[in-house]
């Protein structure tokens, strides 16, 4: 069994990790890193820049991006080239179904919800690069709302809007629709022009 540490040890150990951390931008590492920047970018300064002779070249091999440039593709491929990046998989028979829909949902999530091959691409590209590739990950619990309106609606279209849940139905007002009074109206005219007309043919026999 693990010894609780106490409240001065923890402090200790997250000062620690606090120091540590801060030489993400400052250390030999981050020194590293933007010079396989420069090197990627084909950059002519620090070790790369041309001595100061009359003429020289300052043309600088671009390895580094073709090499990282080839290794994407088939890192892409092996993580993202299929439907599916996760897979759920049953433990009981009765999991089947719910196993299946997690695997549905957490790739719509990457792929649809979050632009997952984007994210995976830089991730990959970075840790290529400078070594290391991060990606934070956090659970959004905001609630967005919109307000819409919609005018000239039929019966079937309210209907579909009201079934919705995740719609609220703040108010609603009916009103003639005048294309369909007008066409209405028409019809009754002609109705009765058929009929005047009927009478009339009655009346000369």
């Amino acid at each position: 069994m693990a010894k609780a540490l106490s409240q001065d040890e923890l402090k200790a150990l997250v000062q620690t990790e606090m120091r540590q951390s801060l030489g993400y931008s400052s250390s030999r590492l981050s020194q590293a890193r933007q010079k396989a920047e420069y090197y990627y970018l084909g950059l002519a300064v620090g070790d790369l820049s041309p001595p100061e002779v009359d003429g020289r070249s300052s043309v600088v091999s671009t390895d580094v991006r073709d090499t990282i440039e080839s290794m994407l593709p088939q890192l892409m491929l092996t993580f993202c080239g299929g439907d599916s990046i996760v897979e759920f998989e049953p433990q009981n028979p009765d999991d089947e179904a719910r196993a299946k829909a997690a695997t549905e949902y957490i790739n719509y999530l990457f792929f649809k919800k979050n632009n997952g091959h984007k994210i995976a691409y830089v991730w990959m590209k970075d840790a290529l690069l400078q070594k290391n590739g991060i990606v934070k990950v956090w659970w959004d619990t905001r609630f967005e709302e919109a307000k819409e309106e919609y005018k000239g609606l039929n019966q079937i279209e309210l209907a579909q809007i009201l079934d919705d849940p995740e719609i609220e139905v703040i108010a609603q007002q009916a009103y003639p629709d005048e294309d369909d009074a007008k066409q209405r109206q028409q019809a009754v005219e002609q109705i009765n022009l058929q009929i005047s007309q009927q009478m009339q043919q009655g009346a000369c026999k």
